[in-house]
């Protein structure tokens, strides 16, 4: 059994790069759920007949402070679980994106300087031919 070495730490290397990315999707998740969840509540509130009882100077700010609190609070606990099937359909994304981009690094490297070598040898092969043509 033979461990690749240079690969795992080649996953560790993505790993590092990919944790403060998921912790943005994470955040961003549960941002969205929140907002989703404060407009359900205010337009759950708005179909409520309104009474006399309460009517106050500031009831708008107040309800909508309201509605806000209730939606994060939801969204944190997970109620309708909508930032977490987002979290994980965009998760492998990142992941992918991240991977992608690293390998690219590593193969584009590799390219310039496989690129260099070649314009190397042409400079080399224009000069030879230079040098053998008689005028």
């Amino acid at each position: 059994m033979s461990i690749d070495i240079q690969s795992i730490g080649r996953n560790v290397e993505i790993a590092k790069k990919v944790e403060p990315e998921l912790a943005k999707l994470k955040k961003a998740t549960e941002g969205f759920e929140a907002i989703f969840l404060k407009k359900l509540f205010s337009q759950m509130r708005s179909s409520v007949k309104e009474t006399q009882f309460g009517q106050t100077l500031g009831k708008e700010i107040y309800d909508d402070m309201f509605n806000e609190a209730m939606a994060n609070a939801a969204a944190k606990s997970k109620t309708l679980g909508m930032g977490d099937m987002l979290f994980k359909q965009f998760a492998p994304r990142i992941v992918n994106g991240i991977a992608y981009q690293e390998m690219r690094k590593k193969t584009s490297n590799s390219l310039i300087t496989n690129t260099d070598d070649l314009i190397g040898r042409e400079k080399l092969g224009q000069a030879a031919q230079a040098t053998n043509k008689k005028p």
